[in-house]
């Protein structure tokens, strides 16, 4: 089928270097350092180079097939280590930041309120966007909400399951207070951004959150975890409140600041708006694409032939890794 100009053709992994000869590519691209880097490294073709995206600095995302990945491409610092880490020669780890587009994402004086937020009695809102998982730390905001002045309302943007978080909610009689919108548009979120009062991200880890990019460029003042604020460079007191303690109190307290400063709310936000111009998507498109012409270069040159030493060892790795994954099934 065809989404968003892309072209998706199923393939099987033990099929992908008969289409990739079909296909003529000319670079592999997986996106993610575990299963997609385990297909694209193990069932290589020819001199093709592969080039693997790294989007999470956690260790388990990274699997040790990346190591025969010929580019590897870091979010952030962090993503960046993990592949050098993991085996990767230092001269072809690259680091290629997240882009958003600020032409979207901008500031709305008169953007209509989301029809969820219509029919609450909430006065302001608290805006979560992200995957409901741990990691994103969604169960701290919630029991922080409970110690929020009680017309201060919590907006919840993000695919999984909600069960568990409207079961909490509700438990702390706080279930007229949240709102669970399941996924959004990226056209409908600057509605929603624009329409909180603050943005809070209390993740336990991030590579370079995109969530925190796209609430900068809206201009939203932000709570944020010292993980969420590091992958996009960002300081406390500067453009965030940002946190080290994630703990309950230490939330509550810093976002009743926010909530209750309208000076800093505005500082925040205009010094947010300011400082991700330099994570526009157009720029960070032109890096990348500078980035496939320094990889097709190699290419030319035959950087990326390799010899029978190396590919008996991605048959190895590629072996043991379905013995591995039996183990575990049984």
């Amino acid at each position: 089928g065809v989404f968003e100009g892309l072209r998706v053709i199923p393939t099987k992994d033990v099929a992908l270097p008969a289409r990739l000869k079909e296909l003529s590519v000319d670079v592999v691209r997986a996106y993610g350092g575990a299963w997609p880097a385990d297909m694209a490294c193990a069932y290589r073709y020819g001199a093709v180079p592969v080039v693997v995206s790294l989007h999470d600095r956690r260790p388990e995302t990274a699997h040790d097939m990346l190591r025969f990945a010929d580019v590897v491409l870091g979010v952030s610092e962090d993503t960046c280590a993990l592949a050098r880490k993991r085996g990767v020669l230092p001269k072809r780890v690259w680091l290629r930041p997240n882009g958003v587009d600020t032409e979207m994402m901008r500031p709305l004086a008169d953007a209509p309120l989301p029809l969820e937020l219509r029919t609450t009695s909430c006065a302001r809102y608290v805006l979560h966007v992200g995957r409901l998982s741990p990691e994103k730390n969604l169960d701290t905001l919630i029991d922080a909400l409970a110690f929020l002045p009680a017309d201060t309302g919590l907006v919840v943007i993000g695919p999984g399951d909600n069960a568990p978080y409207r079961a909490r909610a509700e438990k702390a009689g706080l279930a007229s207070r949240v709102v669970f919108t399941g996924g959004v548009s990226n056209g409908n979120l600057p509605a929603y951004y624009n329409a909180a009062a603050v943005v809070c991200q209390p993740s336990h880890t991030e590579a370079m959150s995109n969530v925190v990019l796209e609430a900068m460029a809206c201009g939203r003042p932000l709570v944020v975890s010292a993980a969420a604020a590091k992958g996009v460079g960002i300081s406390d007191g500067v453009e965030a409140c940002v946190l080290a303690d994630l703990s309950v109190p230490a939330l509550v307290s810093a976002l009743r600041s926010v909530l209750e400063d309208g000076p800093l709310c505005q500082a925040l936000g205009s010094r947010a708006r300011a400082a991700v111009m330099r994570y526009e998507v157009k720029d960070m498109a032109r890096q990348e694409a500078a980035q496939y012409a320094r990889i097709l270069e190699m290419k030319a040159a035959g950087v990326f032939r390799r010899g029978m030493l190396f590919q008996w060892s991605v048959l190895m790795a590629r072996l043991w890794g379905r013995v591995q994954r039996k183990i575990c099934h049984e």
